[in-house]
């Protein structure tokens, strides 16, 4: 059986600190080494604040992760509604190549998403 150190069915609230914080949060740009143009987006404000169609996406990937059952440790795939709570509930960074045109349906995702990854606190 999967160890994990957190109920992925349960939702934590952002700690009070990082919750003042996250308004003072903007996006981040880079450049890959190849020279091309990347924006780090936060996303500190919970699910809602990231186009449902890239939700989509990432649930899609995630699931893909769990059924191969190689790097993740639940047993698993998610809803759509229980991965955005879980990977947005917090705060997550989107790194989405391109100058920033922010993060607003209609975007060709799949190409355009370079990938993400969550922060939450490990205590229940």
């Amino acid at each position: 059986m999967p160890s994990i150190l957190e109920d992925p069915t349960t939702t934590l609230p952002a700690p009070q600190p990082a919750q003042q914080a996250s308004q003072t949060l903007t996006p981040r740009p880079a450049h890959l080494k190849d020279g091309s143009p990347v924006t780090l987006y936060p996303v500190a404000n919970g699910p809602q604040s990231v186009p449902a169609d890239l939700v989509a996406l990432l649930q899609r990937e995630f699931s893909a992760e769990i059924q191969a059952g190689c790097t993740y440790p639940m047993e698993e795939p998610m809803t759509l509604e229980r991965f955005a709570e879980y990977w947005f509930g917090t705060f997550a960074v989107v790194a989405v190549l391109g100058e920033e045109e922010g993060l607003r349906e209609g975007r060709d995702w799949e190409r355009e998403c370079l990938g993400t990854f969550y922060i939450k606190p490990n205590y229940p």
